[in-house]
């Protein structure tokens, strides 16, 4: 009597462990997805990578002249025949009017090592 006895009991608690196990696993919470309920964003994603190549039709040059003399006059009259002579020869080399400039003239005074003697005048 003493063995179905105890096995009553175990197949008690077997019983009991089994029925339980199922239980926690039916009874456990189930993941609800944050998104369930957001409707999705319309979108394109698009990734490319180009190349391109052509030949240059422009070109930015800066080109100064620089000239001193005793008198302001004198370096500014010089200053501009060279100038002259520089858009002609870019004239003579195919470059249009109009895409030639000119900007700022510049006139100082050259002194002496003390500061104090103007020996003469620079236009650039």
């Amino acid at each position: 009597m003493r063995f179905s006895t105890l096995t009553s009991a175990l197949a008690l608690v077997a019983l009991t462990i089994a029925v339980g196990t199922l239980v926690a696993l039916w009874a456990r919470p189930q993941p609800i997805s944050a998104a369930a309920n957001v409707t999705p964003m319309r979108q394109i994603t698009v990734v490319g990578r180009g190349e391109a190549k052509a030949t240059p039709d422009t070109a930015a040059i800066q080109i100064g002249v620089q000239t001193e003399a005793p008198t302001a006059r004198e370096a500014l009259t010089d200053n501009n025949a060279k100038m002259t002579a520089l858009v002609a020869k870019l004239k003579e080399l195919g470059v249009a009017d109009q895409d030639i400039q000119t900007s700022n003239i510049s006139i100082y005074p050259r002194y002496d090592n003390n500061g104090r003697e103007v020996l003469g005048y620079q236009v650039s």
